[in-house]
């Protein structure tokens, strides 16, 4: 159960969701093709004294173009049903995890990566090895 592969696993679901073009279990240099997710490790907990469990965090970030705020926001409003719905769908990633749950979703508006602004909103993934 390493992250590298709960990290693809979960590219893998979120590439399944119809309408995404790409989804990234390793931060990319650059985007290219839209809506895209970057699935980025945001925390983690262990307990090595009963059971060895590990908990990690996966900030799963959905972006699209930003021609203009309506239209993205438009674009993005119906990914946030699909994306809850794909999440229930494999709760355990293809066996990567034990569970793997949506805790919620925060920052919709306006992002920024490699310099360049987007629309976009971020999954909180809760990931129990």
């Amino acid at each position: 159960m390493s992250l590298a592969n709960i990290l693809t696993e979960l590219a893998s679901a979120e590439d399944a969701i119809d309408g995404i073009e790409e989804a990234y279990s390793e931060v990319p240099e650059s985007l290219n093709v839209f809506p895209c997710v970057i699935n980025i490790p945001s925390g983690g907990e262990f307990d090595i004294s009963y059971g060895g469990n590990t908990r990690h965090t996966i900030n799963a970030t959905l972006l699209v173009a930003r021609a203009d705020v309506p239209s993205a926001q438009n674009q993005i409003l119906p990914f946030i049903e699909k994306f809850i719905t794909k999440m229930k769908e494999d709760i355990t990633l293809n066996g990567s995890c034990e569970s793997c749950s949506l805790t919620g979703y925060e920052d919709y508006g306006v992002h920024t990566f490699a310099g360049q602004e987007y629309f976009g909103v971020v999954f909180l993934l809760d990931i129990l090895c």
